[in-house]
């Protein structure tokens, strides 16, 4: 399925969807303190696609701190 096919399915645009799949790649320990710990994160969901591209060892600092 392409993004485009979800994004129809679910009517929202092809470009959140791209960047909502980005997410899929943040580290575990982002994650983790996302999740169980409920951590407030210091970006926007744009920041946090970002993010996402860079390598875990640094996305812990990148999304936490600023």
């Amino acid at each position: 399925m392409a993004i485009q096919d979800i994004a129809a399915i679910e009517n929202i645009s092809d470009r959140f969807v791209g960047r909502a799949l980005r997410l899929a790649y943040l580290a575990p320990a982002v994650l983790e303190r996302l999740v169980l710990h409920r951590r407030d994160p210091a970006l926007s969901i744009r920041q946090f696609a970002y993010a996402a591209e860079a390598p875990w060892v640094r996305q812990t600092e990148i999304v936490f701190d600023g």
